[in-house]
């Protein structure tokens, strides 16, 4: 981390500390305002806050376009650069039809219990490959390549594996039949 001094005017001279007000501690890659003068570590965070969560509302308003897209082929949802606006009148509108068509309490068969469970876990996976694109990009090439590396080797096939054998010997099993002679 990169560390700003005291700003000029600070009560406190000599080395910097935790204990200036004005004291700044900057993450790498952060364009965060500089404090001149009194502020608090909230306004001074404010900025940051407000884009990580502004960056979550576009990546979740992203991966409803994209499901949106998956569920309807509707061809307006190709476009990456739709409105917010846009995106969520077709969630909603998506919504309304699909409650329209099945009703709230109406039992779902396993085969559109299997489709459902398929669709969530796709969109978990997708939502995951989102969020390690996202840190790979931010990430140094150091870190980058031994990320690549570790999922090379979780996702690696693996030889499948001989069933552990118990060395205790095996008491011989009664017969299912009681009237048939014991071995």
């Amino acid at each position: 981390m990169a560390r700003g001094g005291p700003t000029p005017g600070c009560e406190q001279r000599g080395a910097p500390s935790l204990a200036c007000r004005h004291f700044i501690l900057k993450p790498p890659n952060v364009h965060a305002p500089v404090c001149r003068g009194s502020c608090s570590w909230f306004e001074m965070l404010k900025p940051l806050v407000e884009k990580r969560r502004r960056d979550r509302i576009n990546r979740s308003l992203e991966e409803l376009r994209l499901l949106l897209l998956e569920r309807t082929r509707d061809q307006n949802l190709r476009n990456p650069k739709l409105e917010k606006a846009e995106i969520l009148e077709f969630a909603v509108g998506y919504l309304r039809e699909r409650s329209r068509v099945e009703p709230p309490g109406v039992p779902r068969s396993p085969a559109q219990d299997a489709e459902a469970l398929a669709s969530c876990y796709l969109s978990g996976f997708r939502e995951c490959l989102l969020r390690l694109a996202a840190f790979a990009h931010d990430a140094s090439p150091a870190a980058r390549a031994q990320l690549f590396s570790a999922l090379h080797g979780y996702l690696r096939p693996k030889p499948p594996r001989p069933e552990p054998v118990d060395p205790r010997p095996q008491a011989p099993r009664p017969p299912l039949d009681p009237a048939a002679p014991a071995p």
